[in-house]
C-alpha cells in the first residue's frame, strides 16, 4: 500500500468537500452526490464508516418509519434501477435522517442456484433518467 503525504490527503479531502452537492457535504467521505449529478465514492468507502448515502441495495438496513416517508423511483426507462439506493438515501437526508455506511456490519448471504441480481449493467437511459430522478429531488429541497 502506498503511504499518501497527509497535506495530499487534506487537499483530496477540501476537493471531496468542494464536489459533493451543498445538501450532502458531510456525506463527502462515503458516497455521495456531486455537483454533476454523479454518484461519487469518497476515502472511507469500502473500509471505514462515514456519513454515506447507501452503497449497494443487497446490504441496507433502515428503520421502518424513515421508509415510510420515502418513494421507490419509478419512470417506464428504469427496468434495473441503477442509483435506486442513493435515490432513497437522498430522500431520508433530505428528510432529516442520517445514512451511515459500516463496513464490519455482518451479513448473511444466501447461496442460490439463479441469480437475483439485476444484470450486468444499466443502459444509457437508465443511467440518465436516474440522473434527472436526483437531480429533481436535489432542486426540489432548496
Amino acid at each position: 500500500m502506498i503511504k499518501v503525504p497527509l497535506h495530499i490527503t487534506d487537499i483530496l479531502s477540501k476537493a471531496r468537500r468542494a464536489l459533493a452537492s451543498p445538501i450532502l457535504q458531510k456525506h463527502w467521505c462515503g458516497v455521495y452526490i456531486d455537483r454533476a449529478i454523479n454518484i461519487s465514492h469518497g476515502p472511507c468507502i469500502p473500509d471505514r464508516n462515514s456519513y454515506s448515502l447507501p452503497l449497494r441495495g443487497v446490504n441496507m438496513a433502515f428503520r421502518g418509519e424513515a421508509l415510510r416517508e420515502v418513494a421507490f423511483p419509478e419512470h417506464p426507462l428504469l427496468r434495473r434501477g441503477p442509483g435506486n439506493e442513493q435515490h432513497v438515501g437522498l430522500q431520508l437526508v433530505l428528510k432529516g435522517w442520517d445514512c451511515i455506511y459500516t463496513p464490519d456490519n455482518p451479513i448473511l448471504h444466501e447461496m442460490r442456484a439463479n441469480s437475483l441480481s439485476r444484470g450486468k449493467r444499466a443502459g444509457y437511459d437508465e443511467n440518465k433518467m436516474m440522473k434527472v430522478l436526483l437531480y429533481r429531488l436535489l432542486v426540489g429541497s432548496r
